[in-house]
């Protein structure tokens, strides 16, 4: 009997030990109320907008001007981000929250790899430069993550290598061809869906790129357009982004149809332009006390007793 008490007992100390706070019969709630079981840990959304767009510019050579944009999709609002850093092809990262873009000027056109933080704002920081295995600077015109890879558009053959669609390590950013493309047809790319898109100013339509097969036509450009260089992607729209004054145009995926234009905000017209939807996801759990294991009064109750218990026992056994 004596050890049948001693195991109850054990097991309720063990029990009690393991039980979230949140699931315990007391807590901060106030004396004898029940807390709710928690079925979702707390999350910090790192976007902070939903909706939420980057745009920049770039001249050739990294002439001025070269601005940058945050846009509220859902107010048509534009917010200077940043001026004096070109923007050629640009995504965000939902890993590290962070717009990653590559730009011009010196020796290494296109080949600088910058990261911007959208929500604390400041200067882009240098990441690195993205070159092929061989070592050598590989020019970079479009970017977009997908599946969680990196993909950028080499648009121009050249001395490097032909125009295609790269794989980039995000780590090394040494670059691997997986699909080789026109010369000079596709610049922007975005990915919404696992779906990677592009901006074919040849044939003057958005392209569906397929890194195992090709492109595939998607939808015309809006009437009269015909340069197009930035793209951005997500929550089942395309934005396409022009390098001068004037619309930002919204293709909704699924009907693959224009809806209402956003206001570009570029004052004045350049050699590139960029885009990259911000997602509001994915959060980053944060610490949850009521998710904590601890020890519960109930635990403290079953620990006394238990010594309590142990105690006599030997006091007996030694009577």
């Amino acid at each position: 009997m004596k050890k049948l008490l001693f195991a109850a007992l054990a097991l309720t100390l063990v029990a009690a030990m393991a039980l979230p706070a949140s699931a315990q019969f007391e807590d901060e709630a106030g004396p004898g109320a029940l807390s709710p079981v928690p079925t979702n840990p707390t999350f910090i959304n790192i976007a902070g907008v939903d909706d939420e767009l980057f745009v920049g510019s770039g001249a050739f050579g990294g002439g001025a001007p070269n601005d940058a944009f945050t846009i509220d999709a859902d107010t048509d609002t534009a917010t200077a981000v940043f001026t004096g850093t070109p923007v050629w092809g640009a995504t965000y990262n939902p890993d590290s929250g962070l717009v990653l873009f590559t730009t011009s000027g010196g020796v290494t056109d296109g080949a600088d790899l910058f990261s911007f933080d959208p929500v604390a704002g400041g200067a882009p920081a240098l990441v690195g430069t993205i070159t092929l295995a061989s070592g050598a600077d590989l020019r970079i015109d479009g970017l977009a993550f997908s599946g969680g890879t990196l993909f950028g558009v080499h648009q121009f053959d050249d001395a490097a290598a032909t125009a295609g669609l790269f794989s980039i390590d995000s780590g090394t950013l040494v670059a691997t061809s997986v699909l080789t493309l026109p010369s000079g047809n596709i610049s922007g790319i975005a990915a919404d869906g696992g779906v990677i898109y592009g901006v074919d100013d040849t044939n003057t339509e958005v392209v569906i790129i397929d890194p195992g097969s090709g492109t595939s036509s998607f939808a015309a450009y809006p009437g009269g357009e015909f340069d197009i260089d930035g793209l951005a992607g997500g929550d089942g729209t395309l934005y396409l982004v022009t390098d001068e004054a004037g619309a930002i145009y919204t293709l909704d995926i699924a009907t693959q149809t224009y809806g209402a234009d956003l206001t570009g905000p570029f004052a004045t017209a350049t050699t590139f332009s960029a885009g990259a939807y911000i997602v509001a996801a994915p959060d980053i759990p944060s610490a949850d006390p009521s998710e904590i294991p601890t020890l519960s009064t109930v635990g403290i109750v079953g620990l006394g007793l238990l010594l309590a218990f142990a105690a006599a026992f030997i006091l007996r056994r030694r009577a």
